[in-house]
């Protein structure tokens, strides 16, 4: 299988925030999509799937900004690593604006 570098921009609803998960130095957050939008110059491979609420990984890290609850609308980069695995780009985890 080949890797395909991707990436997307993906603006949602907080819904859950778990800061940890089955992978090591991540924690969880799931969003109700609102928007997502591809990024210049590299594949966007998860617009097309149109997905209503996804769950993505997100480095410990930035879980712990006391900003960060629930109902929030945030925005960050992701990219699809397998079939049903999303991960935040570091430090693209924000408030929108």
């Amino acid at each position: 299988m080949q890797l395909i570098e991707n990436r997307t921009q993906l603006t949602g609803l907080l819904q859950h925030i778990k800061p940890d998960s089955d992978i090591a130095g991540f924690g969880e957050v799931t969003l109700i999509v609102h928007h997502t939008a591809p990024l210049p110059g590299i594949t966007d491979l998860l617009s097309a799937r149109s997905p209503k609420t996804v769950c993505i990984y997100v480095p410990d890290a930035e879980l712990t900004n006391p900003l960060l609850k629930l109902d929030e609308t945030v925005t960050l980069v992701v990219r699809l690593a397998s079939r049903d695995h999303f991960f935040a780009q570091p430090d693209t985890l924000r408030l929108a604006e």
